[in-house]
């Protein structure tokens, strides 16, 4: 038949040859062999080598003009070809089901198999019915250039330039819903799916349907951005995606893909959705432009974020971006954490680093730092009995650490605030809370370094509160009533002092899951145009003047008593 596409087929074989005349009709020939002798260049699990045994049938008619060529390959695969005048006008391809309908100038596959590789059966259509044009070229001029010069040597009858040419213009592929067990591309396994392939001369599309993912991609081979549209995707049931050694060292151009996520879901819930440009140059793959809302998180249009992927040796990954958000207690609770705190507004700004792919994040091993930025709102009381997955990170829990200081009596719901800012770094396997500072009509200071591996940490927590010849709040700062009585006595004699005495300074070590708090000193703060002045706690515990200025909140100076 001298059909490029049946060049998968290679060797000798015997075979039983049979030749069926019926009045009315024209001859038909049939060929039958177990194909011993020859080997197959078929997708798994349908490649064969010489000395396997494989059923083969074959039958076509013996007449001029079209040859309708029916083809079966063991119990699975079931071609149909129509040929004529040496090309292959259009096929179907049937995987344990009948072929469907033949469209002209097309391949269509239907059915459904145990297992598809993906990547062999791309590279099998493009070996062997593509034309000899890269399925995936961006450019159409060179498919249908190759067409017309096949049509035209075709008229004149000119065999030796068609000889030169591509024996037939690519037929375009369709494959229309063929169900899946197991689909394989580029070494990642996904289970139980939908998949539907249109190749053209003019654009190429796909699309995939799963329980975690639906979607569908266009790319015209006219230069024009491609269109990824994910309609759903399950975070809950995303499978491990884990990048071969050539894929992480080989260079990846490709075009412009305008990525639409419509519908992110996580346990059950609706997180948003997110819209970037993605593109990767030699090396170096970017998301761009990214816009949208996951989880109460907003990625506003007039900040976009950017992620750079560094493919290679030193492979890397780049995060910029900036959140914004209303009420972050939202947030917690979509990922199914305790809400310890409600706000009215905020943004997070994230500069991170981390090497290997964009999926492999981790605390250990990322660098860069966070800005932290929330107006007001008050960080709330959250059940004492809460554990798993529902108990959020202990050293995030205001309102429990002051509950631990026994100043819970001076809050009756929540720890209201004004603003919180901070800055946060990660670096060397550490993670250092360079400042956080809560403000408000209680204000709370913190700074500390943890060891993300181990998740131990040490830091220092300054608690203020705008209390004047207040016994209780000195009794809890101190932490026991011997001090409390002296404290009371001094008050009593340098009054004006102890009026602005209303902060105190508690060391916080042990792990982030049970935090240990413990009383250290009290110190006087500065007011603007007063002068520093420390108490003898302070003092006492080698409090210097840069601790004191490490304290300084914007509150205003006590009213001073009228006593004597």
């Amino acid at each position: 038949l001298q059909l490029k596409m049946l060049e998968f087929a290679n060797g000798q074989t015997e075979a039983e040859i049979g030749i069926r005349l019926a009045p009315g009709e024209s001859p038909r020939l049939s060929v039958e062999s177990s194909l011993r002798g020859v080997s197959l260049d078929l997708p798994q699990p349908w490649r064969k080598e010489e000395n396997e045994l494989q059923p083969l049938y074959l039958e076509m008619p013996l007449a001029a003009g079209g040859l309708p060529l029916s083809l079966s390959i063991g119990e699975e695969l079931k071609f149909r070809l129509d040929v004529s005048d040496g090309r292959v006008h259009s096929g179907a391809l049937g995987i344990n089901v009948e072929p469907p309908a033949a469209t002209e100038h097309a391949l269509r596959v239907a059915g459904h198999a145990s297992l598809i590789q993906g990547d062999e059966w791309i590279d099998f259509v493009t070996r062997y019915f593509s034309g000899d044009e890269p399925l995936f070229s961006m450019e159409s001029s060179a498919v249908v250039s190759a067409a017309v010069e096949t049509d035209a040597a075709l008229e004149n009858g000119d065999s030796e330039s068609l000889s030169s040419k591509t024996q037939a213009p690519p037929l375009d592929i369709f494959i229309d819903a063929v169900q899946a067990d197991t689909l394989v591309i580029r070494e990642q396994e996904l289970q139980s799916v939908g998949l539907s392939l249109a190749i053209e001369q003019a654009r190429w599309g796909l699309s995939l349907d799963t329980n975690w993912l639906r979607g569908d991609m266009s790319l015209p081979r006219d230069g024009r951005p491609a269109q990824l549209n994910i309609e759903y995707l399950d975070l809950d049931h995303l499978p491990p995606f884990k990048l071969s050694a050539d894929d992480r060292q080989s260079e990846l151009d490709l075009p412009l893909v305008e990525v639409t996520l419509s519908n992110v879901f996580q346990s059950g819930q609706r997180l948003g959705g997110l819209a970037f440009q993605l593109h990767g140059e030699g090396s170096v793959v970017t998301a761009q432009n990214i816009t949208g809302e996951l989880a109460a998180l907003r990625l506003p249009q007039e900040h976009p974020g950017r992620m750079v992927w560094h493919r290679g040796e030193q492979e890397y990954t780049q995060l910029q971006t900036r959140f914004n958000f209303e009420d972050l207690g939202k947030t917690l609770e979509y990922f199914g954490y305790q809400r310890i705190v409600e706000t009215g507004s905020g943004d997070f700004e994230l500069d991170l680093s981390w090497p290997g792919a964009p999926q492999e994040f981790t605390l250990l091993e990322g660098q860069g730092s966070m800005q932290v930025d929330i107006d007001s709102g008050s960080f709330l009381e959250a059940p004492s009995g809460a554990t798993g997955a529902l108990r959020v990170v202990s050293i995030l829990n205001l309102a429990d650490i002051v509950g631990r200081l026994s100043l819970s009596q001076m809050f009756e719901s929540g720890i209201p605030f004004d603003s919180v800012k901070g800055e946060i770094y990660l670096h060397g396997g550490t993670l250092e809370v360079a400042h956080m500072a809560v403000k408000g009509g209680s204000s709370f200071q913190f700074s500390g370094v943890s060891d993300v591996e181990t998740q131990s940490l040490g830091g220092e927590l300054v608690a203020t509160l705008p209390v004047a010849n207040n016994l209780p709040w000195i009794a809890a700062l101190a932490a026991g009533l011997p001090v409390a009585a002296g404290v009371f006595v001094v008050s009593r004699v340098f009054n004006k002092q102890m009026n602005r005495l209303s902060s105190a300074v508690y060391t916080i070590s042990g792990s982030w899951n049970d935090p240990d708090v413990d009383f250290d000193r009290v110190f006087d703060i500065r007011t603007q145009g007063t002068k520093d002045v420390e108490s003898e706690g302070a003092a006492a515990s080698g409090a210097t003047g840069g601790e004191v200025e490490a304290a300084v909140f914007d509150i205003p100076a006590p009213v001073q008593s009228a006593a004597p």
